[in-house]
């Protein structure tokens, strides 16, 4: 993953990609796309903000240089703005930045910053950035253990639950159909897990989107969907070689999932796909049983 500093507009972040495009083919590496972080940190990016979400892979609020670029007061909304753009687009977001700052030199945090992650949390950011807590704090591992404690309880919280009109999806596919009605078998169903084949990536930041609230498996043989799994919220990633098929990656993917004591024999699950599997067009939602 690259993160692009002080974006101003979409013309940035395709030029970064044709940048990486270029030295992948003279380095005679394979043609594979690289997730792109867009950093809103300048007023011209707020400007453009609809634009940079449509180019960039995913979108960082780094409040950091924001904060100092815009009046200091407005930084909560043009942070929820940003939040709530990017998951208009199904697109990860990272909040970033003094989340646990009092952290770098004191054991415990303040009332406001313990406020601040659960707030952006709530927001369904999909992940939090600790900087200098962490990359030269004085206690790197008790800002880790606090920001994990401070988002588990948010999101076991009935707050955390809540629909948000200012979010609502921008688009509308395939991709996004299956992942409402596997989010809605989820809720119905003793399901363990929901196990999805996402080749291009695409499936896979629908379901994230939706917050599924069993835990989500995606299959793929890309680099790039893996990396990209590793920065939305609530995706764990199965790394599997080329299907023959539907089938053929169904099957491998729980010979897998039961081998690592993921599932037993009988066990419900959700099965996801809307790619081309080998030669076959698959698009479909149905239950299982491991």
């Amino acid at each position: 993953i690259i993160s692009l500093s002080f974006v101003k507009r979409a013309q940035d972040v395709t030029e970064l990609k044709l940048l990486i495009a270029k030295v992948q083919e003279e380095l005679g590496l394979p043609k594979r796309s690289i997730p792109v972080v867009a950093k809103i940190e300048r007023p011209e990016a707020m400007q453009n903000l609809a634009e940079i979400v449509e180019a960039a892979d995913i979108i960082m609020v780094a409040r950091g240089d924001l904060g100092l670029e815009l009046p200091i007061s407005s930084l909560p909304v043009e942070q929820k703005t940003i939040v709530a753009a990017a998951r208009r687009a199904a697109k990860p977001v990272i909040v970033a930045t003094q989340l646990l700052y009092t952290m770098e030199h004191n054991p415990r945090p303040t009332r406001a910053e313990v406020s601040d992650i659960g707030n952006a949390v709530v927001d369904h950011a999909d992940g939090l950035l600790l900087t200098n807590e962490t990359a030269m704090g004085h206690y790197p591992i008790d800002a880790l253990s606090m920001m994990r404690d401070t988002v588990l309880s948010m999101e076991e919280s009935t707050f955390d639950d809540g629909e948000r009109p200012e979010e609502k999806l921008s688009i509308s596919s395939v991709q996004e159909v299956l992942s409402g009605v596997s989010e809605k078998l989820a809720e119905e169903t003793d399901a363990k897990l929901v196990l999805a084949f996402s080749k291009s990536g695409e499936l896979a930041r629908y379901l994230s989107h939706h917050h599924v609230r069993v835990p989500v498996v995606v299959g793929s043989s890309s680099t790039f969907v893996r990396a990209y799994n590793a920065v939305m919220w609530g995706l764990e990633t199965l790394v599997v070689d080329e299907p023959k098929n539907f089938e053929d990656f169904v099957g491998k993917a729980l010979k897998n999932l039961i081998a690592a004591k993921r599932l037993k024999k009988g066990d419900r699950i959700i099965v996801a796909s809307a790619e081309k599997c080998g030669s076959e067009e698959a698009k479909i939602v149905e239950m299982r049983e491991a």
